[in-house]
């Protein structure tokens, strides 16, 4: 989780449709959400928001650009995590 919300807003910026993210809710909880779609106003990015769909119900948070470093986290991805599991035979004598 980022906490410095310039590197978080930033972050929030590269997510695309579908892809999944954290969102933080009314009550401060945080919900694994989908964005369904994202505004892209090139005039004004103050403008810009995103929607996420929270829950199967179809239940959705629309947030402004704004609040992006705040209410939206990335979800790591795979590739995140640095794993070394190759070694040669020489290393395992």
């Amino acid at each position: 989780v980022v906490s410095d919300e310039d590197a978080a807003l930033e972050s929030a910026s590269s997510l695309k449709n579908f892809d999944f993210a954290f969102i933080k809710r009314g009550d401060g909880h945080w919900s694994y959400s989908i964005l369904a779609y994202r505004s892209h106003e090139a005039s004004n990015k103050a403008k810009d928001y995103m929607v996420f769909i929270l829950d199967k119900s179809g239940a959705t948070k629309t947030i402004k650009r704004s609040k992006w470093g705040s209410y939206v986290r990335l979800v790591a991805k795979e590739e995140d995590f640095v794993t070394d599991l190759e070694f040669d035979d020489e290393e395992m004598k």
